[in-house]
């Protein structure tokens, strides 16, 4: 592991410090990951956003080296691979993703967690948003069911319903809304049932 801290008052940047093998166009190429993350933790905006560029450029081929990598990224590079899973939209990142909203601490992890929620959505992951309905603390729920609500879509609606059954008001306001939203008639059956229930 090679750890480094950038200009002053950044955070500090550790990451494995090891190339990888990637499948691209049916040809082995070498791709050094640890200099492109390692450029997202980059006081630069510039060279921030061209690494980002790079790493999303790569598509597939990187994401299992980067979820293998995950637990040693950290700083703003961390964030900056969140958002290229969100982007490359690969399912295989859905299980990082989902240890980030599950972690809880200061601010910053928080925003990492709500960041991760998100990801999960633009990757499609609504089995893994719907297991973090299970989680006992109320935030992975909150944002969970958030996700699942902006959705706006037919895949959703399971995991919205399992929320309608949640002891969190905010959760099951969530539900609700995303329900009514979507308004198909087996959105609106959910809703009926549950107006019953009550």
């Amino acid at each position: 592991m090679y750890c480094a801290t950038p200009k002053r008052g950044a955070v500090l940047a550790c990451v494995v410090r090891s190339p990888y093998i990637v499948e691209d166009n049916h040809m082995e190429q070498q791709l050094d990951l640890y200099e492109i993350v390692f450029a997202l933790n980059s006081a630069d905006r510039g060279a921030r956003e061209q690494a980002f560029d790079e790493l999303v450029g790569m598509g597939s081929s990187a994401v299992q080296p980067l979820v293998e990598m995950f637990p040693e990224i950290a700083g703003m590079a961390r964030l900056e691979v969140i958002k290229a899973f969100g982007v490359i939209g690969d399912e295989r990142a859905a299980t990082v993703l989902a240890d980030v909203v599950r972690s809880r601490d200061s601010e910053e992890v928080l925003f990492a967690s709500s960041m991760s929620a998100r990801a999960l959505g633009q990757i499609g992951a609504v089995d893994t948003l719907a297991d973090l309905l299970d989680e006992n603390e109320t935030g992975p729920r909150r944002m969970a069911v958030t996700v699942l609500k902006q959705m706006e879509s037919d895949e959703a609606v399971e995991g919205l319903a399992k929320a309608l059954e949640d002891d969190d008001t905010q959760v099951v306001s969530q539900a609700v809304e995303g329900l009514r939203s979507l308004g198909t008639p087996r959105a609106i059956a959910i809703l009926d049932r549950h107006r019953f229930r009550r």
